[in-house]
């Protein structure tokens, strides 16, 4: 049997198996997934439209990549 520590090293390199991280996560609660999920879109979209609106996004300008990882 596999530590937390060590799943969440293999969790870092690479996927866990579904049964793998619903062992050691438990079962995910939909309706708080999707309300998360709802607020961080409505925000992202929120701000974008702050930026279009307001002149500080410049289209020309590519933007910018994201990091590899951010969880690190």
């Amino acid at each position: 049997v596999k530590s937390r520590s060590q799943h969440q090293a293999q969790g870092a390199r690479g996927a866990l198996s579904w049964e793998e991280a619903l062992s050691l996560f438990g079962e995910v609660d939909l309706d708080a997934f999707h309300d998360s999920a709802g607020e961080v879109l409505d925000s992202l979209l929120t701000d974008m439209m702050d930026d279009v609106i307001s002149g500080r996004l410049n289209w020309m300008r590519p933007l910018p990549r994201a990091r590899a990882d951010r969880r690190l």
